[in-house]
Protein backbone atom coordinates (compact mmCIF):
# COMPACT_ATOMS: atom_id res chain seq x y z
CA UNK A 1 0.00 0.00 0.00
CA UNK A 2 1.39 3.53 -1.00
CA UNK A 3 -0.33 6.66 -0.55
CA UNK A 4 0.86 9.43 -2.71
CA UNK A 5 0.02 13.13 -3.24
CA UNK A 6 -1.77 13.49 -6.62
CA UNK A 7 -0.40 17.34 -7.70
CA UNK A 8 -1.88 17.16 -11.53
CA UNK A 9 -5.29 15.91 -13.22
CA UNK A 10 -7.29 15.23 -9.57
CA UNK A 11 -10.42 15.36 -11.70
CA UNK A 12 -9.37 12.26 -12.93
CA UNK A 13 -10.40 10.73 -9.88
CA UNK A 14 -14.06 12.56 -10.12
CA UNK A 15 -15.94 9.47 -9.55
CA UNK A 16 -14.31 8.44 -6.68
CA UNK A 17 -14.28 12.50 -5.17
CA UNK A 18 -18.82 11.70 -5.70
CA UNK A 19 -18.36 8.81 -3.65
CA UNK A 20 -18.52 11.56 -0.89
CA UNK A 21 -19.77 14.76 -2.11
CA UNK A 22 -22.43 14.37 -4.38
CA UNK A 23 -22.24 17.76 -5.82
CA UNK A 24 -19.55 18.34 -8.85
CA UNK A 25 -20.02 22.26 -7.94
CA UNK A 26 -19.08 21.54 -4.51
CA UNK A 27 -15.70 19.86 -5.46
CA UNK A 28 -14.63 22.44 -7.60
CA UNK A 29 -14.73 24.99 -4.91
CA UNK A 30 -12.10 23.36 -3.23
CA UNK A 31 -10.45 20.60 -5.40
CA UNK A 32 -7.90 22.90 -6.91
CA UNK A 33 -7.26 25.28 -3.70
CA UNK A 34 -6.54 21.48 -1.95
CA UNK A 35 -4.20 18.95 -1.46
CA UNK A 36 -5.07 15.92 -2.60
CA UNK A 37 -3.74 12.31 -1.45
CA UNK A 38 -4.76 8.76 -2.92
CA UNK A 39 -3.89 5.12 -1.51
CA UNK A 40 -2.53 2.66 -4.33
CA UNK A 41 -2.81 -0.68 -3.28
CA UNK A 42 -2.98 -2.54 -6.68
CA UNK A 43 -5.09 0.30 -8.05
CA UNK A 44 -6.36 3.28 -6.62
CA UNK A 45 -8.50 2.54 -3.40
CA UNK A 46 -9.38 6.16 -1.47
CA UNK A 47 -8.92 9.31 -1.59
CA UNK A 48 -8.70 12.31 1.06
CA UNK A 49 -8.69 16.27 0.04
CA UNK A 50 -7.51 18.50 2.62
CA UNK A 51 -7.19 22.34 2.38
CA UNK A 52 -5.64 25.02 4.96
CA UNK A 53 -8.79 27.06 6.37
CA UNK A 54 -6.55 29.07 8.24
CA UNK A 55 -6.38 29.77 12.27
CA UNK A 56 -4.43 26.56 12.48
CA UNK A 57 -7.38 24.52 11.24
CA UNK A 58 -6.86 21.59 8.48
CA UNK A 59 -9.84 20.40 6.80
CA UNK A 60 -10.82 17.16 5.59
CA UNK A 61 -12.86 18.54 2.49
CA UNK A 62 -13.46 14.73 0.85
CA UNK A 63 -12.52 11.56 2.24
CA UNK A 64 -13.71 8.04 0.17
CA UNK A 65 -13.27 5.15 -0.74
CA UNK A 66 -14.60 2.30 -3.43
CA UNK A 67 -17.47 0.57 -1.93
CA UNK A 68 -15.49 -2.68 -2.91
CA UNK A 69 -12.74 -1.96 -0.87
CA UNK A 70 -14.15 -0.34 2.50
CA UNK A 71 -13.77 -1.77 5.74
CA UNK A 72 -9.48 -2.51 4.96
CA UNK A 73 -8.69 0.28 6.56
CA UNK A 74 -7.60 3.10 3.80
CA UNK A 75 -9.15 6.12 4.43
CA UNK A 76 -8.39 5.46 8.30
CA UNK A 77 -4.69 4.80 7.09
CA UNK A 78 -5.04 8.17 5.19
CA UNK A 79 -6.40 9.68 8.07
CA UNK A 80 -3.45 9.12 10.31
CA UNK A 81 -0.96 10.02 7.19
CA UNK A 82 -2.71 13.86 6.75
CA UNK A 83 -2.06 14.06 10.87
CA UNK A 84 1.06 13.10 11.08
CA UNK A 85 1.85 14.91 7.72
CA UNK A 86 0.23 18.03 8.41
CA UNK A 87 1.33 17.96 12.72
CA UNK A 88 3.52 20.63 12.70
CA UNK A 89 1.52 22.78 11.33
CA UNK A 90 -1.91 22.64 12.17
CA UNK A 91 -3.71 22.62 15.60
CA UNK A 92 -6.84 21.21 14.66
CA UNK A 93 -8.11 18.86 12.05
CA UNK A 94 -11.54 19.17 11.20
CA UNK A 95 -13.76 16.69 9.23
CA UNK A 96 -16.64 18.08 6.97
CA UNK A 97 -19.25 15.92 5.98
CA UNK A 98 -21.79 16.20 3.42
CA UNK A 99 -25.26 14.20 2.60
CA UNK A 100 -23.37 11.71 0.18
CA UNK A 101 -23.95 8.51 2.46
CA UNK A 102 -27.65 8.89 1.91
CA UNK A 103 -26.91 8.23 -1.86
CA UNK A 104 -24.24 5.70 -1.21
CA UNK A 105 -25.65 3.71 1.95
CA UNK A 106 -23.04 1.49 1.89
CA UNK A 107 -20.13 4.16 1.54
CA UNK A 108 -19.11 5.29 5.66
CA UNK A 109 -18.80 9.30 6.15
CA UNK A 110 -15.70 10.96 6.72
CA UNK A 111 -16.70 11.71 10.07
CA UNK A 112 -17.23 7.99 11.23
CA UNK A 113 -13.51 7.14 9.18
CA UNK A 114 -12.52 10.16 11.82
CA UNK A 115 -14.20 9.06 14.88
CA UNK A 116 -12.74 5.32 13.99
CA UNK A 117 -9.20 6.95 13.50
CA UNK A 118 -9.32 9.00 16.47
CA UNK A 119 -11.06 6.13 18.63
CA UNK A 120 -14.35 8.08 19.56
CA UNK A 121 -11.99 10.69 21.12
CA UNK A 122 -12.61 14.79 20.33
CA UNK A 123 -8.53 14.62 20.71
CA UNK A 124 -6.08 12.39 19.53
CA UNK A 125 -2.36 11.88 20.14
CA UNK A 126 -0.18 10.66 16.65
CA UNK A 127 3.53 10.42 16.82
CA UNK A 128 3.45 12.60 20.17
CA UNK A 129 1.46 15.19 18.28
CA UNK A 130 -2.25 15.99 20.75
CA UNK A 131 -4.75 17.36 17.40
CA UNK A 132 -8.21 18.59 18.46
CA UNK A 133 -10.70 16.64 16.15
CA UNK A 134 -13.64 18.88 15.17
CA UNK A 135 -16.38 17.42 13.64
CA UNK A 136 -18.92 19.19 11.28
CA UNK A 137 -21.81 18.82 8.84
CA UNK A 138 -22.73 20.55 5.78
CA UNK A 139 -25.62 19.15 6.08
Amino acid sequence: MEIRKVTADKRKFLLLLLLADEEERMIDRYLDRGEMYVVDDGGVKSECVVTDEGGGVLEIKNLATLPSEQGKGYASALIEFVAEKYKDRFSTLRVGTGRAPRRFPSTRSAASCASAAFRGSSRTTTKNRSWTAAFCSST
